[in-house]
Parts: structure tokens; C-alpha cells; sequence
């Protein structure tokens, strides 16, 4: 039972859900504009240019009033790295915010706690219900990055979820790209929308094929190593920390990184419901500068420069439930823009995908995201050199 509920609880990793995939956030994030993905048009510039230390911001006015209570869904996993560690950093408290965290249970279950004002904010992995709950005028948006497909992975970050197979099927040549996988089957935790299953879409489609063409079945995080072990599956999504345990175990190993198939790709976002700004003056402002130096030090800890590590792999040990500070070394990490900002360029073509399936109604991107507490907090600490 504990197992499973582990599985559970490291949904979010993906930022994701079933992953939606996060969020990693590893990571790092003005007016400066959101990052674009490696790979489309033109490099993120989030993940072209050197790491450098960003500015401190100033308490703001009244910081040392009471503190405004801002109350923010937990899930335990590392795609809340931003929040942990600027609650543990003392960044929340310097921008005169109590940050208090609500258990709300596994990734489909965050957002009606947000649209019911029982939270403030969560940083989830994206799924079709984050955006059927927008669709549906309940004031929620997304308005910071909290994990993404590396645009470029010489930023050292590269996603954590990966297509895994077993070593033995990669060897036999019986998988070797996307073109093999008809007739395939698939082990994934469930359908229904989420950036693991649009970007093994995009994948299929590259080659000329379809959803349809594998054979698709559904089961917990957990047992999936073994299912790919055991051939009941030819490949599997796989999430850390399964990953690295399953390779340590020998049970399976990476075929395809998401990287190759969809830089840039939005996998979780840090949300805002109605009641943030309504908890005290400039909360939800306050709240992103705070948030914003956090995905910083994950940016820095986790990337080339692997400045504080050991600290920030301390603070996720103390929060989450990956306790084996080892297994920090072996385990792959979500990119995240140390400027705060979602990727809009490839969020834009997910809500396409996301339409043409059917399972959300056509929104615009500008109807999802809300960029001005990420400007805010940029004005606020400077834009981190990239």
C-alpha cells in the first residue's frame, strides 16, 4: 500500500499527469518574454546563456505587518521544488507571506481544492481537466513555469519522465525507433490527456502512426519497471524515481528521452485560484518573487553549475518522498525557466492537441496563462542571464 501510494504521490514529479509531467523543476525560471523551445524556431533563451546570481528583492512595503497566510496544495513530490525550497530558504516569510501547505492528494485531485478557494495555489502537472476547470470561468490560471521538457539539454536538465524498454529488447534490435512500436503494447498510468501521451503522439506521427497502432494499457508508476521486465509490456512511461531504481535493479532501461521528440514542451505549471490576491495586498505578486528565487537555486543546484546541491538536495529529502540522498545523483531532471515564465510557443500547440482529441474545448493561450506575476517578479530580481 505504501508503495502504491508513493507511486501516487510522485505523479507530480512528471509535473505531470498521468502524468502530466514537472516538475522539475528542476530549475531554474521583465517584461522579458517567455522562453520559445530549442529545437522549434529559435532557442529558448532560457537555456542558452551561462547561469549568473540574480539580485535579492527588497521585502515589500508592509512585509513587516502579520504575514499574509497563503495556502498552497502539497503533494511531496520534486515538482514542488520552487515552493519547498523557498519555504525552507526563508523567501516566502522575507516577502512577509506564511506559506501553509494542504495534502490534497494525487495530480487529478488539485485543481477542485484551487477552484473552490480551499487553496491558493498548487504547482501541478498539467492534464485536460487543469484546462476543463479554465474552460469553465473558474478563474484559475497558470502563471509560472514548474517544469518543462529541457528546450536544450547542454542546460544540463533533460525531463523527468522517459520511454523506458528492457535492455534485452533494445538489444535484439526489436525496438529500435518509433517505427517499430506498431503492434506494440504500452504500459502507462492512463489516457486521457497529458504531455507524456502528446508527446508520444508526436512521436508515432513522426513515424506514420497513430495512438491507435499500440496497444495501451494502464497500471500503477510503480509496477511498470516490472511489467517491461516481465515482457507483459514491450515499453513503458517511465517516471523518476522509478527510473533510476528500475535501471539500478537492471529492469529496464531508457529508450527515448523526451527531449528528442518535443524540446520545450510545457509539462506543469505553478496555479493561481481566485482567492490568491484577495489574501492580502499584492500576495500573489509577492508570492512569484519568492517562488520565482526558489526555481532559481533548483536551476543552479540541478544544472551545470551544481551550485548548493547538497542544500537543495537536503530541503527535497526533508519534503518529499524520495529520501536516499544517493539516488539524487542518478535520478534525470525537468528543466525550469529561472525567469519564471511557461513556455507559451509549445503550451499554444499542446491546447491544439489537447482540442483536437477532444478532450478540452479550443482555448487560446492567453485565456490560460496569466505572465504578470513572473514580469513582476523579474522587475523585482532582475532577468538571470541566459
Amino acid at each position: 500500500m505504501m508503495r502504491r501510494r508513493v507511486a501516487a504521490l510522485l505523479v507530480a514529479l512528471l509535473g505531470a499527469g498521468t502524468v502530466a509531467c514537472s516538475a522539475p523543476s528542476a530549475a531554474g525560471p521583465a517584461p522579458a518574454p517567455p522562453n520559445a523551445p530549442a529545437g522549434a524556431a529559435a532557442a529558448s533563451p532560457a537555456a542558452s546563456a551561462p547561469a549568473a546570481a540574480a539580485p535579492t528583492a527588497a521585502a515589500p512595503a508592509g512585509a513587516a505587518q502579520a504575514p499574509i497566510t497563503v495556502r498552497v496544495g502539497s503533494q511531496q513530490v520534486a515538482g514542488n521544488a520552487g515552493i519547498y525550497i523557498a519555504q525552507d530558504k526563508g523567501y516566502f516569510a522575507e516577502q512577509g507571506l506564511d506559506v501553509q501547505y494542504v495534502d490534497v492528494g494525487l495530480t487529478t485531485q488539485m485543481i477542485p481544492p484551487l477552484a473552490a478557494g480551499q487553496v491558493e495555489a498548487v504547482a501541478v502537472g498539467l492534464l485536460g481537466g487543469t484546462f476543463n476547470a479554465i474552460a469553465r470561468g473558474t478563474g484559475i490560471h497558470l502563471v509560472a513555469d514548474s517544469g518543462q521538457v529541457s528546450p536544450d539539454p547542454a542546460n544540463g536538465f533533460s525531463s523527468a519522465f522517459m520511454f523506458m524498454a528492457a535492455k534485452e529488447t533494445i538489444d535484439s534490435g526489436r525496438i529500435r525507433d518509433f517505427a517499430d512500436l506498431k503492434g506494440k503494447t504500452y504500459g502507462t498510468t492512463g489516457t486521457g490527456g497529458s504531455t507524456p501521451e502528446l508527446v508520444l503522439d508526436r512521436a508515432l506521427r513522426s513515424a506514420g502512426l497513430t495512438l491507435a497502432d499500440i496497444d495501451t494499457r494502464t497500471m500503477t508508476f510503480a509496477d511498470l519497471p516490472q511489467a517491461v521486465a516481465n515482457k507483459s509490456v514491450d515499453f513503458a512511461l517511465g517516471v523518476e524515481p522509478f527510473i533510476a531504481l528500475g535501471e539500478a535493479r537492471g529492469i529496464w532501461v531508457r529508450w527515448k528521452s523526451p527531449t528528442e521528440i518535443y524540446p520545450g514542451a510545457q509539462i506543469a505549471a505553478l496555479l493561481y485560484g481566485t482567492t490568491m490576491d484577495a489574501a492580502g495586498p499584492d500576495a500573489g505578486k509577492r508570492f512569484a518573487v519568492a517562488y520565482t528565487r526558489g526555481l532559481r537555486d533548483y536551476y543552479e543546484a540541478f544544472g551545470p553549475k551544481a551550485q548548493n546541491r547538497a542544500e537543495i538536495v537536503s530541503i527535497l529529502v526533508n519534503n518529499t518522498a524520495v529520501k536516499d540522498p544517493a539516488l539524487y545523483d542518478h535520478m534525470s531532471w525537468n528543466y525550469v525557466n529561472p525567469n519564471c515564465s511557461v513556455n507559451l510557443q509549445t503550451l499554444a500547440n499542446d491546447l491544439e492537441w489537447y482540442a483536437g482529441k477532444g478532450y478540452v474545448p479550443l482555448l487560446d493561450v492567453q485565456q490560460v496563462v496569466d505572465d504578470t506575476y513572473c514580469q513582476y517578479a523579474v522587475q523585482q530580481l532582475g532577468a538571470y542571464p541566459q
